[in-house]
């Protein structure tokens, strides 16, 4: 076509806003269905060719690849599997995967990993093995347990088949990481098994996964050193730091940490560096070393370097953890809660954590009451180990009996806990056996926490902490009434907490310390425990732990009971006049309100909601919401012309799709499965942009009455289903909203006096 013909046609393109000018002489289709359309009719093979034209023109022009996403160009290369090579396209879609799995579109990465696996050729088992792990994790982290063991049964058959015994051991350690730990799926148990008997040569089976685990793991890290493979060995020295993860592990953990990182840096892998830079956090905690500190703040520096959302998880949940530690709650509330957020598509694990953490806090602070509201909340299966943390919960509140019920029911440490909580389980074992004043539960508890007496109770690699084990130890001396080691004990507890600025532990140390010296009697320790005394009520009543203001005999905000409102799951209450926040990044939204922020993925009812939040008091049409200069479109396509772009049979067939879509939607939301709604309406509103866009451009007029319909629909439909969403995730803001937005052909965000907004 020669230059001023293909000037015009673009024009008139432009014109009816079919196409957009990018500026430098580049142009885009507005919507992605206009594309869909000529597409559809060109033959096969010519739609194959033009596909593979944008492929090659990008890979030409790294400049030009900036402006798509890596999903676009990833979908260009699977159509155009015919005219190019199908290798070629598999590199395309696994670059896609990598990066939604960054930015935690975790079914999205699952999509492009399964056409990834579909151009494989059966010829190649290895490269359908690995891509097949790769996909069952994420069906596993997606909560899509039925594909998920579907895919690793189909990995397992493949490494059989190859003979590929590393292969097997990474199969049975990633499914081992993935299934949770207290409850064990029969696959898991087997593969694990399996893989251990192949690898260490012996018939007898294991007495726990756990157990072959370990030592699977031990085989796998040699393996990977020897195949100079450095994402094989990252695999490998993570699955064995949290095969090993107990207390008596901390040195050999520390040299796989180092060489983790280091593998890390080699393989210019900022995720990897972050988990390293985590794991060197915990281990830091564990010996009560201040340097932790340090270490804390760059870690979070690098995660917030890299923009990834899987880094800023990490980080955010290390600043709840050790904002909790530091005795600032207000802000470990909100950091805790926002990890969730934004996490909570990250691991299957990652509920059981984020619950953890807020039963950690109810607990420093003493809201007893709060904490067993969370704990009905969660109910058994949204806990790593509900039993350990009732009993845990039990002991603390001062109800000895059921704490002995569970110490005593629990025949050693590996069957009254899961390995991550190893360190929780030792701290209950003590403070129960104090409480109680048994001698022999006492000595046994001193006998457990003994090689531990120079490191910190740290669980879940660092994100939950229980103070120095020398403080239980002063706790079990001072039940036996052993005061002097007791003072000994205590003192150094002390120490160990004012060098991490722990001061919820410190109190409790000074505490302790102060009865200690009451008790042993000596010349000056009156005077002294009366001075520890009197600060240990005054640092008590300034964090609000009042369990221990009750305990030393404190006043002031004790004598009231009056305590800030922090529930379980919400942030603190919203200051008057203060902003709220509704902002995007390009790829996530944060949304503060009432005190609590959250972050959720993008979605076009957000978009929506943002354009009226953005215009309070204004009625703003449905048409503008669904595309901006919506309402422009029917004019400039008229202009367009007696060209055809879709004919009669196009348009029957959209429209046809478009039914099929309300019925298959309406019935997504009456089965509760929001996700599946959510996809059919982002489909169904770009199937609507387009008609809208292409309606009369054969000549043949649009019914406006009926697309106005479909329009204040599809805008209504969003914007319920993003407060759906909203329900879950800040219920606050989504009770804000529903009272003060309102849709239909126009809509509305109706102001409220003292709700500025940050947009």
């Amino acid at each position: 076509m020669a230059l001023p013909q293909l000037e015009q046609r673009l024009g008139q393109a432009v014109r009816a806003r079919l196409v957009t000018p990018l500026g430098d002489g580049r142009y885009a289709f507005a919507h992605d269905l206009v594309r869909a359309s000529l597409c559809a009719g060109l033959p096969a093979e010519e739609a194959r060719r033009r596909h593979r034209s944008v492929v090659r023109a990008l890979e030409r022009s790294p400049a030009l690849a900036e402006h798509l996403e890596s999903s676009d160009l990833a979908r260009h290369a699977y159509l155009a599997v015919g005219e190019l090579d199908p290798a070629a396209a598999v590199e395309h879609l696994l670059a896609a995967a990598r990066d939604a799995s960054g930015r935690l579109a975790l079914e999205e990465a699952a999509e492009h990993y399964r056409r990834a696996l579909e151009l494989v050729p059966r010829d190649d088992p290895g490269r359908r093995a690995t891509i097949g792990l790769a996909l069952g994790t994420a069906e596993y982290q997606t909560r899509d347990e039925v594909r998920g063991r579907q895919t690793f049964e189909e990995v397992v058959a493949l490494a059989r088949e190859l003979g590929d015994h590393q292969l097997l051991a990474r199969a049975a350690l990633t499914l081992h990481g993935l299934v949770h730990p207290g409850r064990p799926e029969q696959l898991q148990v087997d593969l694990i098994d399996e893989a251990h008997r192949t690898l260490a040569g012996r018939a007898a089976r294991p007495a726990v996964p756990a157990t072959a685990a370990r030592e699977l793991s031990v085989r796998a890290v040699a393996l990977a050193r020897r195949s100079q493979d450095d994402h094989e060995l990252g695999f490998s020295l993570l699955a064995r730091h949290d095969a090993i993860w107990t207390p008596g592990t901390l040195r050999e953990r520390q040299g796989l940490i180092e060489e983790l990182a280091a593998v890390a840096r080699r393989a210019a892998d900022p995720e990897l560096e972050v988990r390293a830079s985590t794991l060197r956090l915990g281990a830091l905690l564990e010996q009560g070393d201040p340097r932790c500190l340090d270490g804390h703040r760059s870690l979070v520096t690098r995660a917030q370097s890299t923009a990834l959302p899987r880094c800023r998880h990490e980080a955010l949940s290390s600043q709840g953890s050790v904002a909790t530690l530091q005795g600032r709650f207000d802000e470990a509330q909100a950091f805790i809660d926002e990890a969730y957020a934004l996490g909570e598509q990250a691991h299957i694990d990652h509920v059981d954590i984020w619950n953890h953490q807020r039963w950690a806090l109810c607990q420093l602070r003493g809201r007893f009451d709060q904490a067993d509201e969370l704990l009905q909340e969660i109910g058994e299966d949204g806990h790593l180990d509900p039993r350990l943390i009732h009993a845990t919960t039990a002991v603390q509140r001062g109800d000895v009996e059921v704490a002995l019920r569970y110490l005593r029911a629990a025949s050693d440490a590996s069957d009254a806990c899961v390995p991550w909580l190893l360190p929780l389980w030792l701290r209950f074992q003590a403070q129960t056996a104090a409480a109680s004043g048994d001698p022999q539960l006492c000595e046994t508890a001193r006998a457990a926490i003994k090689p531990f007496l120079g490191q910190w109770a740290v669980s879940i690699a660092g994100f939950d902490i229980h103070g120095p084990f020398v403080l239980w130890s002063a706790r079990l001396d001072a039940a036996q009434g052993r005061w002097e080691a007791a003072v000994e004990g205590f003192s150094a507890a002390r120490r160990s907490a004012d060098l991490l600025r722990a001061r919820p532990w410190s109190l409790e140390a000074r505490a302790g310390l102060a009865e200690a010296l009451a008790r042993r009697g000596a010349a000056g320790d009156a005077a002294a425990a009366g001075a520890l005394l009197d600060e240990v009520a005054a640092e008590a009543g300034e964090l609000g732990k009042l369990q221990l203001l009750a305990r030393v005999g404190g006043t002031g905000s004790a004598g009231t009971g009056a305590a800030p409102d922090i529930g379980p799951g919400s942030g603190r209450g919203a200051e008057s006049g203060a902003a709220s926040v509704f902002r995007f990044d390009g790829s996530v939204w944060t949304l503060g309100f009432a005190g609590r922020t959250v972050h959720l993925p993008d979605a076009k009812g957000l978009h929506d909601l943002h354009v009226l939040l953005g215009a309070p008091g204004s009625r703003i049409a449905a048409v503008r919401l669904l595309a901006p200069g919506g309402d422009e479109v029917v004019a400039a396509a008229g202009r367009m012309g007696s060209d055809t772009v879709l004919d009669r049979e196009a348009e029957v067939n959209y429209r046809r799709h478009l039914a099929r879509l309300d019925e298959e939607t309406e019935r997504a939301l009456n089965a509760g499965d929001d996700r599946r709604a959510a996809r059919l309406d982002r489909e169904r509103a770009t199937l609507l942009d387009e008609l809208r866009s292409a309606a009369g451009l054969a000549g043949r007029p649009r019914r406006l009455g009926d697309e106005a319909e479909r329009v204040r629909k599809t805008v209504t439909a969003r914007i319920r289903h993003t407060l759906r969403r909203l329900d879950e995730h800040h219920p606050e803001l989504a009770g804000h909203l529903r009272a003060t937005v309102s849709t239909g052909t126009t809509c509305c965000y109706r102001e409220t006096e003292g709700v500025p907004w940050l947009l």
